[in-house]
Protein backbone atom coordinates (compact mmCIF):
# COMPACT_ATOMS: atom_id res chain seq x y z
CA UNK A 1 0.00 0.00 0.00
CA UNK A 2 3.00 2.20 0.83
CA UNK A 3 4.37 1.46 -2.44
CA UNK A 4 1.42 2.09 -4.29
CA UNK A 5 0.98 5.30 -2.55
CA UNK A 6 4.16 6.96 -3.21
CA UNK A 7 3.76 6.04 -7.37
CA UNK A 8 0.58 7.47 -7.11
CA UNK A 9 2.12 10.73 -5.38
CA UNK A 10 4.77 10.83 -7.87
CA UNK A 11 2.60 9.90 -10.96
CA UNK A 12 0.49 13.04 -9.68
CA UNK A 13 3.77 15.38 -9.33
CA UNK A 14 4.89 14.78 -12.51
CA UNK A 15 1.32 15.78 -14.38
CA UNK A 16 1.44 18.70 -12.61
CA UNK A 17 5.53 19.96 -13.58
CA UNK A 18 4.22 18.59 -16.90
CA UNK A 19 0.81 21.34 -16.53
CA UNK A 20 3.70 23.98 -15.30
CA UNK A 21 6.00 22.98 -18.25
CA UNK A 22 3.65 23.67 -20.52
CA UNK A 23 1.69 26.64 -18.94
CA UNK A 24 5.58 28.06 -18.92
CA UNK A 25 6.30 27.58 -22.48
CA UNK A 26 2.68 28.87 -23.43
CA UNK A 27 3.47 32.48 -21.88
CA UNK A 28 7.11 32.31 -23.30
CA UNK A 29 6.45 32.00 -26.94
CA UNK A 30 6.42 34.40 -28.92
CA UNK A 31 3.16 36.73 -30.55
CA UNK A 32 2.08 36.40 -33.86
CA UNK A 33 0.06 38.42 -36.13
CA UNK A 34 -3.54 36.99 -35.95
CA UNK A 35 -5.55 36.54 -39.38
CA UNK A 36 -9.35 37.37 -39.08
CA UNK A 37 -12.36 34.85 -40.50
CA UNK A 38 -11.55 34.07 -44.20
CA UNK A 39 -14.39 36.32 -45.93
CA UNK A 40 -13.64 39.08 -43.66
CA UNK A 41 -9.94 38.64 -45.06
CA UNK A 42 -11.16 38.80 -48.11
CA UNK A 43 -12.90 42.28 -48.00
CA UNK A 44 -10.07 43.55 -46.52
CA UNK A 45 -7.42 42.21 -48.80
CA UNK A 46 -9.97 43.12 -52.30
CA UNK A 47 -7.93 44.59 -55.18
CA UNK A 48 -9.07 48.32 -55.53
CA UNK A 49 -10.93 49.49 -58.78
CA UNK A 50 -7.56 50.30 -61.43
CA UNK A 51 -6.59 53.29 -61.34
CA UNK A 52 -7.13 54.94 -65.83
CA UNK A 53 -4.32 57.21 -67.55
CA UNK A 54 -5.41 59.03 -70.93
CA UNK A 55 -2.41 58.66 -73.98
CA UNK A 56 -1.74 62.28 -74.95
CA UNK A 57 -3.85 61.73 -78.52
CA UNK A 58 -6.47 59.90 -76.26
CA UNK A 59 -6.64 56.93 -78.13
CA UNK A 60 -5.13 54.90 -75.99
CA UNK A 61 -6.03 53.88 -72.14
CA UNK A 62 -3.16 52.74 -69.33
CA UNK A 63 -4.50 50.59 -66.53
CA UNK A 64 -3.34 50.39 -63.41
CA UNK A 65 -3.83 47.23 -61.15
CA UNK A 66 -4.31 48.37 -57.43
CA UNK A 67 -3.52 46.33 -54.45
CA UNK A 68 -5.95 45.91 -51.05
CA UNK A 69 -3.76 47.06 -48.53
CA UNK A 70 0.07 47.22 -47.64
CA UNK A 71 1.41 44.31 -46.24
CA UNK A 72 3.60 44.05 -43.49
CA UNK A 73 6.87 43.51 -45.08
CA UNK A 74 6.44 47.09 -46.51
CA UNK A 75 5.43 48.42 -43.62
CA UNK A 76 8.61 47.29 -41.79
CA UNK A 77 10.92 48.83 -44.24
CA UNK A 78 13.81 50.86 -42.95
CA UNK A 79 13.00 54.78 -43.02
CA UNK A 80 15.01 57.79 -42.71
CA UNK A 81 14.00 61.38 -42.33
CA UNK A 82 15.94 63.64 -44.32
CA UNK A 83 15.43 67.48 -44.46
CA UNK A 84 12.01 66.89 -44.67
CA UNK A 85 11.92 63.52 -46.98
CA UNK A 86 11.31 60.12 -45.84
CA UNK A 87 13.77 57.97 -47.77
CA UNK A 88 14.21 53.79 -47.50
CA UNK A 89 17.88 53.70 -47.57
CA UNK A 90 17.53 50.13 -48.92
CA UNK A 91 16.24 50.96 -52.27
CA UNK A 92 17.34 54.98 -52.48
CA UNK A 93 13.40 55.40 -53.17
CA UNK A 94 10.61 56.77 -51.20
CA UNK A 95 9.76 55.15 -47.78
CA UNK A 96 6.04 53.59 -47.45
CA UNK A 97 5.44 53.71 -51.26
CA UNK A 98 2.56 52.13 -52.32
CA UNK A 99 2.59 51.18 -56.17
CA UNK A 100 0.55 49.48 -58.51
CA UNK A 101 0.52 45.84 -58.86
CA UNK A 102 -0.12 45.47 -63.01
CA UNK A 103 -0.65 47.69 -65.78
CA UNK A 104 -2.29 46.87 -69.16
CA UNK A 105 -3.65 49.04 -72.24
CA UNK A 106 -6.72 49.06 -74.58
CA UNK A 107 -7.69 51.18 -77.17
CA UNK A 108 -10.35 54.01 -75.98
CA UNK A 109 -12.69 53.48 -78.62
CA UNK A 110 -12.53 49.60 -77.96
CA UNK A 111 -14.92 47.33 -75.89
CA UNK A 112 -12.60 44.42 -74.71
CA UNK A 113 -11.14 43.88 -71.64
CA UNK A 114 -7.48 45.59 -71.35
CA UNK A 115 -4.63 43.64 -72.39
CA UNK A 116 -1.86 42.81 -69.87
CA UNK A 117 1.63 43.82 -69.95
CA UNK A 118 4.03 41.47 -70.68
CA UNK A 119 7.50 40.73 -69.51
CA UNK A 120 7.04 42.17 -66.10
CA UNK A 121 8.52 40.12 -62.80
CA UNK A 122 6.24 38.38 -60.36
CA UNK A 123 4.27 40.81 -58.04
CA UNK A 124 5.66 43.90 -59.67
CA UNK A 125 5.29 47.49 -57.68
CA UNK A 126 5.20 49.75 -59.66
CA UNK A 127 5.88 53.64 -59.43
CA UNK A 128 6.27 57.51 -61.20
CA UNK A 129 4.45 56.07 -64.69
CA UNK A 130 4.50 58.38 -67.61
CA UNK A 131 3.41 58.16 -71.43
CA UNK A 132 5.87 59.44 -73.93
CA UNK A 133 4.59 62.56 -75.61
CA UNK A 134 3.27 60.43 -78.74
CA UNK A 135 2.04 57.83 -76.51
CA UNK A 136 4.14 55.10 -78.17
CA UNK A 137 5.61 54.09 -75.23
CA UNK A 138 5.05 54.40 -71.09
CA UNK A 139 7.75 54.31 -69.17
CA UNK A 140 7.82 53.50 -65.28
CA UNK A 141 9.77 52.59 -61.96
CA UNK A 142 9.98 49.40 -60.19
CA UNK A 143 10.62 48.69 -56.53
CA UNK A 144 12.68 45.55 -55.69
CA UNK A 145 14.37 44.71 -52.72
CA UNK A 146 17.50 46.66 -52.69
CA UNK A 147 16.78 49.20 -55.59
CA UNK A 148 14.46 51.27 -57.86
CA UNK A 149 15.03 50.08 -61.88
CA UNK A 150 13.55 52.25 -64.68
CA UNK A 151 12.00 50.01 -67.44
CA UNK A 152 9.70 50.95 -70.49
CA UNK A 153 6.79 49.29 -72.19
CA UNK A 154 5.55 49.45 -75.66
CA UNK A 155 1.99 50.43 -76.27
CA UNK A 156 1.84 48.69 -79.31
CA UNK A 157 3.44 44.91 -78.56
CA UNK A 158 2.10 44.82 -75.11
CA UNK A 159 6.07 43.87 -73.77
CA UNK A 160 7.95 45.82 -70.81
CA UNK A 161 11.11 45.68 -70.40
CA UNK A 162 14.14 46.81 -68.44
CA UNK A 163 15.25 50.37 -70.25
CA UNK A 164 18.37 50.73 -67.73
CA UNK A 165 21.30 48.55 -66.26
CA UNK A 166 22.03 51.21 -63.42
CA UNK A 167 19.56 51.44 -60.36
CA UNK A 168 17.36 54.96 -60.85
CA UNK A 169 17.91 57.30 -57.68
CA UNK A 170 13.83 58.17 -56.27
CA UNK A 171 14.96 59.59 -52.91
CA UNK A 172 13.92 62.98 -53.84
CA UNK A 173 10.06 64.36 -54.04
CA UNK A 174 8.71 63.96 -58.15
CA UNK A 175 9.56 61.90 -60.88
CA UNK A 176 13.28 60.88 -61.00
CA UNK A 177 12.88 60.77 -64.72
CA UNK A 178 11.52 62.94 -67.60
CA UNK A 179 10.82 62.41 -71.29
CA UNK A 180 12.10 64.63 -73.89
CA UNK A 181 10.07 66.22 -76.14
CA UNK A 182 11.07 63.43 -79.43
CA UNK A 183 9.80 60.27 -77.36
CA UNK A 184 12.67 58.71 -77.93
CA UNK A 185 14.97 59.41 -74.55
CA UNK A 186 14.46 59.98 -70.99
CA UNK A 187 16.69 62.18 -68.80
CA UNK A 188 17.37 60.39 -65.80
CA UNK A 189 18.41 60.64 -62.14
CA UNK A 190 20.48 57.43 -61.51
CA UNK A 191 22.64 56.05 -58.83
CA UNK A 192 26.58 57.03 -59.14
CA UNK A 193 28.73 54.33 -60.29
CA UNK A 194 30.84 53.12 -57.24
CA UNK A 195 29.06 55.08 -54.90
CA UNK A 196 30.40 54.55 -51.35
CA UNK A 197 28.86 53.07 -48.46
CA UNK A 198 26.33 54.73 -46.10
CA UNK A 199 28.01 57.05 -44.00
CA UNK A 200 27.85 56.02 -40.78
CA UNK A 201 27.94 57.98 -37.32
CA UNK A 202 30.51 57.95 -34.85
CA UNK A 203 30.03 56.38 -31.50
CA UNK A 204 32.42 58.91 -29.51
CA UNK A 205 31.06 62.01 -30.67
CA UNK A 206 34.32 64.79 -31.60
CA UNK A 207 32.47 67.33 -30.04
CA UNK A 208 28.89 68.95 -28.87
CA UNK A 209 26.22 70.03 -30.04
CA UNK A 210 25.47 73.64 -30.57
CA UNK A 211 22.26 75.23 -31.28
CA UNK A 212 22.00 79.17 -31.22
CA UNK A 213 18.28 81.11 -30.99
CA UNK A 214 18.62 84.55 -31.95
CA UNK A 215 15.99 87.39 -33.01
CA UNK A 216 12.62 88.09 -31.73
CA UNK A 217 10.20 85.23 -31.31
CA UNK A 218 7.62 84.70 -33.75
CA UNK A 219 4.97 82.14 -34.86
CA UNK A 220 6.87 79.61 -37.41
CA UNK A 221 5.61 76.42 -39.11
CA UNK A 222 6.68 73.31 -37.35
CA UNK A 223 8.85 71.25 -40.01
CA UNK A 224 9.40 67.51 -39.43
CA UNK A 225 12.70 65.53 -40.24
CA UNK A 226 15.36 68.61 -39.74
CA UNK A 227 19.01 67.83 -40.40
CA UNK A 228 20.09 68.13 -36.59
CA UNK A 229 24.05 67.45 -37.49
CA UNK A 230 26.76 66.63 -39.60
CA UNK A 231 26.33 63.20 -39.87
CA UNK A 232 22.14 63.86 -41.49
CA UNK A 233 23.87 66.28 -43.64
CA UNK A 234 26.47 63.66 -45.07
CA UNK A 235 23.42 61.20 -45.11
CA UNK A 236 21.51 63.40 -46.74
CA UNK A 237 24.20 63.90 -49.64
CA UNK A 238 24.44 60.38 -49.75
CA UNK A 239 20.87 59.50 -50.77
CA UNK A 240 20.50 62.45 -52.80
CA UNK A 241 23.42 62.98 -54.97
CA UNK A 242 22.74 61.13 -58.83
CA UNK A 243 24.54 61.23 -61.87
CA UNK A 244 22.29 62.49 -64.57
CA UNK A 245 21.78 60.50 -67.71
CA UNK A 246 20.09 60.57 -70.87
CA UNK A 247 18.83 57.43 -72.05
CA UNK A 248 17.32 56.55 -75.31
CA UNK A 249 15.14 53.44 -76.60
CA UNK A 250 17.81 52.18 -78.88
CA UNK A 251 19.97 51.81 -75.96
CA UNK A 252 22.52 54.61 -75.93
CA UNK A 253 23.35 56.36 -72.93
CA UNK A 254 24.87 60.01 -72.52
CA UNK A 255 26.65 60.75 -68.82
CA UNK A 256 26.68 63.97 -67.13
CA UNK A 257 30.19 64.72 -66.34
CA UNK A 258 29.93 65.33 -62.35
CA UNK A 259 27.24 63.81 -59.78
CA UNK A 260 25.75 66.66 -57.99
CA UNK A 261 22.50 66.55 -55.76
CA UNK A 262 19.78 66.83 -58.01
CA UNK A 263 16.45 67.21 -57.07
CA UNK A 264 15.13 68.05 -60.75
CA UNK A 265 15.69 67.63 -64.05
CA UNK A 266 13.65 68.20 -67.43
CA UNK A 267 14.88 68.94 -70.83
CA UNK A 268 13.80 72.03 -72.59
CA UNK A 269 10.86 72.26 -74.94
CA UNK A 270 12.88 71.96 -78.20
CA UNK A 271 14.98 69.19 -76.73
Amino acid sequence: MEIASTLDVMTRLFAVLLLCAASVSAQTDPLTYQTPPPELAALVDAPRTPSVSLSPDRQMMAFFAQSGVPDIASLAQPELGLGGIRVNPATNGPSRANGSVGLAFRATQSTGDPVDVTGLPANPEIRNARWSPDGSHVAFTLDFADRVELWVANVASGEARPWLDVAINDAAPGSPFEWTPDSRSVVARTIPRGRSAMPTQATIPTGPVIREASGEAAAARTYQDLLQNPHDEALFDHFMTSQLVVASLNGDVMTFDTPAVITDASPSPDG
